[in-house]
């Protein structure tokens, strides 16, 4: 999803709409997180359960996710190319790949949660089988300007009913809701922040739309061999005018305990602003959340990932920039108090969003990389939208690099966005790396966020990759999670899409999308 104007005009436009909001009900338009219900296959879902390795580090290898908390869904359009049980074919074939090299999926509705986004895995019962923290931005209307209400985050799981295998029934444990008031929550992380040995649920909170930026803290706790969460608490920030969108967990100071680095920025609708780097440092407080923080530099302001990319035995800081500055820069951690920027691309318009994966089977980590453009850009760099790759120059030479278009590998070019407005859609968004189709390459998958698809885009044996759509007719594609979700052998997906926004909020829906 975009992060800097992402539905940002969508949902200003609710300003205008001359609505009078009286009650719980008109807020939240029934959708209430106080409810939850189970899932219903959307069209031929089988009776799987689910296991995930998503993305993110928290997920045991099997897992499953999503359930609803606005009721599920069996309603087929025949008129839609995206529902129903024939709609899912939409893949082109042409001369190259051949027909039978292209995947199908069955998609199932598992929730619809207003506002669903970020989705992050974790085995909260030691089963095997994942469950989701599941972050919602935005449930409702709010009072400000713009009307954007508060957001929730849930636990999405199976029912304890559910089989082993199939895709089973879900439901959601609300953790807060809108009425506890969280602006904007984005992505979620789980790691041991107040030393007690048990896993937190840390989000980082606030956007320009709603520029009430803070960190919040659910400390975890241990019951019968099941995790779950207490109370909000907040990390002291010195402008909560600055926003975050999520926080990675690293041991800067190597004392044994877990710090903390993350990026904000304090751009709003109505004016410009500045990112920053930090990493907030652990002060080793046995049961507290007891944290000193550090400015690192001036950058960033959106989403990250770590990777020691000179070879020294230390993590360094790999940005998008998304708002200002280089496309995409990498911060050498000289030691914990000095940072040297240096830039990998410049040339591919607003970074969104990376991570590490090893594309061309080496046994190394390459860095995969997706922009966030618009095709009507009138700033050449910035009219084309596609997904990078690059192997990590070596150590000597890296540090002395004017940037790293050399090792540039192109996966694609091409999305559309619909909408005409440069500032406030773009394409691609999330984008997350995995064996599709379990032939040992590393494929890569991605929301289209403005563009209305998602999508996979499967290497073949010479390092190319074909494109492979998934759905279509899809508003906000955000982020997902590869993983075998009916336990049936193959991978398949679980992708929250944020959806229009109507006059009560976004029309959101968390779907599983089966491999035939």
């Amino acid at each position: 999803m975009r992060l800097v104007v992402f539905g940002v005009l969508g949902l200003f436009s609710l300003a205008g709409c001359g609505m009078n909001v009286d009650s719980k009900q008109d807020l939240q338009g029934g959708d209430s997180a106080l409810t939850s219900d189970t899932a219903v296959a959307e069209s031929g879902a089988g009776d799987d359960a689910g296991s995930a390795d998503g993305d993110d580090s928290e997920g045991s290898t099997p897992g499953t996710d999503p359930s609803d908390d606005g009721g599920s869904s069996t309603d087929e359009d025949p008129e839609d190319p995206s529902t129903g049980s024939d709609r899912l074919d939409t893949a082109t074939p042409g001369d190259e790949p051949s027909a039978e090299d292209y995947i199908t999926f069955t998609r199932s509705v598992i929730s619809t949660k207003r506002g669903a986004s970020w989705l992050t895995p974790i085995d909260v019962d030691a089963d095997g089988y994942d469950e989701y923290l599941l972050t919602s931005m935005t449930e409702g209307l709010g009072a400000s300007i713009p009307p954007i209400g508060p957001g929730g985050a849930y636990i999405l799981g199976r029912t304890e009913s559910a089989s082993a295998t199939g895709l089973g029934t879900w439901e959601l444990t609300k953790q807060f809701d809108y009425w506890d008031g969280v602006i904007w929550p984005n992505k979620s992380k789980a790691f041991d922040i107040n030393n007690d040995g048990i896993k937190d649920w840390v989000i980082g909170c606030g956007f320009l739309a709603r520029p009430q930026g803070n960190i919040l803290v659910m400390a975890g706790e241990m019951s019968g061999g099941v995790l779950s969460f207490g109370e909000r608490q907040y990390i002291p920030i010195p402008d909560s005018g600055r926003w975050y969108h999520e926080v990675i967990p690293l041991d800067i100071d190597g004392d044994g305990d877990m710090d903390f680095v993350t990026t904000n920025h304090n751009m709003t609708v109505f004016e410009e602003g500045t990112g920053l780097v930090e990493w907030y440092e652990n002060n080793g407080v046995p049961g507290e959340v007891s944290l000193t923080r550090h400015e690192i530099a001036e950058g960033g302001g959106a989403l990250l990932t770590l990777f020691d990319v000179d070879s020294d035995g230390d993590q360094d800081i790999i940005l998008p920039q998304f708002f200002e500055g280089e496309s995409l820069v990498w911060m050498e951690q000289v030691n914990e108090d000095r940072w040297v920027r240096h830039t990998i691309n410049d040339n591919t318009g607003r970074g969104f969003g990376a991570e590490m994966a090893d594309m061309n089977g080496d046994g190394r980590l390459d860095l995969v990389y997706g922009n966030h453009n618009h095709q009507l850009s009138t700033i050449a760099d910035e009219a084309v939208m596609g997904i990078y790759w690059w192997e990590i120059p070596p150590a000597g030479e890296v540090r002395s690099l004017a940037d790293w278009d050399e090792n540039m590998n192109v996966v694609f070019e091409g999305f559309e966005v619909g909408a005409p407005d440069v500032d406030a859609e773009g394409a691609p968004g999330v984008v997350h790396t995995g064996d599709i189709n379990g032939d040992g390459r590393m494929d890569i998958s991605a929301s289209g966020d403005g563009d209305e698809g998602v999508y996979v885009f499967i290497q073949q044996e010479d390092g190319t990759f074909f494109e492979n759509v998934i759905d279509v007719g899809l508003t906000m594609a955000g982020d997902h999670v590869m993983t075998d979700l009916d336990q049936d052998g193959d991978m398949d997906f679980l992708w929250a899409v944020f959806g229009t926004t109507g006059i009560l909020g976004a029309e959101s829906t968390v779907y599983a999308y089966l491999q035939d």
